[in-house]
């Protein structure tokens, strides 16, 4: 059986889910391959983006998807210790962004998520799907002030932390 699965992830036990098949995707489809290898194109839904993301980076939908494609750039492109740290908090990067950039031009991904996470800016390249209702994940990567000061900020949480309500509240 293929493993292409629908991954909700809006409770404790479905992030759970999701990194139990996050992790059984890589472990499937990625690991053990060789730099460059082709692998099956597998996407799994990755997430919903709350409300508060989809209206602030102007996405028509909260659908996130992840792909066979990109698991394997990031596992050819990253060293292996921020690879399995991607892995284990891609949920927390997509989903709660920090804050949203226009992406730049001539780049793939029309929107990028900033996330802070213990001192560390990751900052995620989302795309816009052409024909379907929803958005890809192309790249994830670590950044500086001075890389980003080249981005154009659209929207972040503006003060403070979000409130637990905003977490949950997604768009269906």
């Amino acid at each position: 059986m293929k493993f292409g699965n629908i991954i909700e992830a809006m409770s404790n036990q479905e992030v759970l889910t999701s990194k139990i098949s996050i992790s059984r995707l890589h472990n499937k489809y990625i690991r053990y391959t060789k730099k460059n290898d082709v692998v099956e194109n597998i996407t799994i839904h990755l997430c919903n983006l709350p409300s508060k993301v989809v209206s602030g980076s102007g996405f028509p939908s909260s659908k996130i998807y992840l792909t066979t494609r990109t698991l394997k750039h990031l596992y050819d492109k990253r060293p292996a210790q921020l690879y399995d740290f991607i892995l284990q908090n891609i949920l927390y990067i997509i989903k709660y962004p920090d804050i949203v950039y226009n992406n730049k031009g001539g780049k793939r991904g029309s929107k990028c998520f900033l996330k802070n996470i213990d001192g560390a800016k990751y900052f995620a390249s989302i795309e816009k799907a052409i024909e379907e209702d929803g958005n890809y994940l192309v790249t994830v990567f670590t950044v500086d002030e001075k890389y980003l000061k080249e981005y154009k900020r659209q929207w972040s949480w503006e003060g403070g932390d979000p409130h637990r309500n905003d977490l949950d509240a997604t768009v269906r």
